[in-house]
């Protein structure tokens, strides 16, 4: 099942959505300009996202039985952009998905494969693409696109910024109302469920949902979740897309028979990632480059604790159009833009912790994943308090 954003509007038009695809449409001209291309051929869910300023083209019976792939491709020569779909999805993709946008339709019959019309409109072509076709081909070809598309997908954009916002409230929400109901027993199955019934009804598509119950992630950081139940602490973690846009979240839940000691360790972990957090938060501001920020995090970790513990997984990243746009190391080069979604995710020890937050023109970034009704705890840096997602405490 997936969902598109505002699903309930898409089939309105509306005149900020032309807008935008007239502008991505240009901004690819000049990139076919740029490269000597006659066209440019989008496959990726990420550049399918963008081009078409949110639409939702995973969907769709054909697209299952290709194995996978999306319903539809996006074909750009300097002057159009033509969708290239099934006779089986076309309507329910320009009805629903791109109403009023100036997209041209190629179709074919559900029961030929895909790959025939691509051929088709390619050849004779010099054709850039987002995916790459082989080996043969080298990475710094003029027709290899992903570098200089997720360029242009990381251009900040006020109603993306904006999307976000209430996106990121949307999965907290998801993330937050299931760990307070949440009750020792269940299995981690369940919660990842529960999870995913919560981002649905609200019309959002679950990227990925984990959840690690009484330590089994600690050494593991992309641990999914299984079948066992939860008996003492709950780490629970939810990616959401809606729009094409995604927001990431993360809490954690201790339950009355995690023994005394190690709730200690738990919470004093977890205060130390909330000071990561709020490090990077406070740090990470419009202008400022990344080395920057990623050294005021440094000094946290080498205040507060071993300093090598931020080697054991990503803490933090940059979001948008695909869930992770960029892992931001100590070695990124990136220099911050106002409106650029940045995800949190210190891990330490038993303690995770993750939210996405926005940068801002003038000061600190603004976490989207605000916290409903849970429990906060103070950080302090430099001049400024933050508060900071805390363990909710279960009476179970």
């Amino acid at each position: 099942m997936s969902h598109s954003a505002n699903s309930a509007e898409l089939d309105i038009f509306n005149a900020r959505r032309l807008d935008c695809a007239q502008a991505r449409q240009e901004a690819v001209a000049e990139l076919i300009e740029a490269r000597g291309l006659d066209a440019v051929l989008l496959t990726e869910p990420a550049n399918l996202a963008w081009i078409t300023c949110g639409a939702d083209l995973s969907g769709g019976a054909s697209g299952a039985a290709d194995g996978g792939e999306t319903a539809a491709a996006v074909f750009l020569t300097r002057r159009s952009r033509v969708l290239v779909c099934t006779d089986a999805d076309s309507p329910h993709l320009f009805d629903r998905e791109l109403p009023g946008l100036g997209f041209q339709l190629k179709q074919r019959p559900w029961r030929q494969p895909r790959a025939e019309l691509l051929c088709d409109l390619c050849r004779g072509r010099v054709v850039g693409v987002d995916r790459p076709r082989g080996f043969e081909e080298p990475a710094d070809a003029a027709t290899d696109l992903r570098a200089a598309l997720a360029e242009l997908r990381a251009a900040p954009d006020p109603a993306d910024a904006a999307a976000l916002a209430e996106l990121g409230a949307d999965v907290a929400h998801a993330v937050e109302a299931t760990c307070r109901g949440a009750k020792p027993g269940r299995t981690e199955a369940d919660f990842v469920g529960e999870v995913a019934h919560r981002l649905l009804r609200r019309g959002i598509t679950p990227a990925l949902i984990r959840a690690a119950g009484d330590g089994r992630a600690d050494d593991q950081p992309h641990y999914a979740f299984d079948r066992r139940p939860v008996l003492q602490r709950l780490a629970l973690r939810a990616v959401g897309r809606r729009g094409g846009l995604h927001a990431h979240c993360g809490r954690t839940v201790a339950f009355p028979a995690l023994p005394l000691q190690e709730r200690a360790a738990l919470l004093a972990a977890h205060g130390r990632a909330a000071q990561v957090q709020a490090a990077g938060l406070h740090h990470a501001r419009a202008g400022v480059a990344w080395p920057e920020v990623w050294a005021s995090v440094a000094r946290v970790y080498e205040t507060t604790g071993p300093a090598a513990d931020w080697e054991s997984a990503p803490v933090a990243l940059r979001t948008g159009f695909a869930p992770t746009e960029a892992i931001l190391g100590p070695d990124a080069a990136e220099t911050l833009r106002p409106g650029v979604p940045l995800v949190w995710q210190p891990r330490i020890g038993p303690a995770a912790l993750c939210d996405t937050a926005l940068v801002t023109a003038d000061g600190p970034a603004d976490p989207i994943t605000g916290m409903e009704d849970w429990p906060r705890v103070k950080v302090c840096v430099a001049d400024t308090t933050l508060r900071r997602p805390g363990v909710l405490e279960s009476p179970g």
